[in-house]
């Protein structure tokens, strides 16, 4: 798991809106903190334009993202085991 957080990290730049989790906290994990996903989403548009790609990952601490190929990024949910 530290391994895939790690390569996540260097690879997306991951802007975290959770509530149970301080800002602190995401900051130690290497999360920027949103207070909404329209915070989020309006951060990551003016960093990387309008074009940019973006993902969600809802119930994150149930998913194991994957970089996609192409087009799309997906996730994977332990449901799929």
């Amino acid at each position: 798991p530290l391994r895939l957080h790690a390569l996540i990290r260097a690879h997306c730049e991951v802007i975290c809106v959770a509530c149970g989790m301080s800002a602190e906290e995401k900051e130690q994990i290497g999360f920027a903190h949103a207070e909404s996903v329209g915070e989020a989403l309006e951060r990551a548009l003016s960093r990387h334009g309008a074009s940019a790609d973006v993902g969600t990952i809802e119930c994150a601490g149930d998913v194991l993202p994957k970089a996609g190929c192409g087009d799309h990024t997906t996730a994977r949910t332990d449901a799929g085991k």
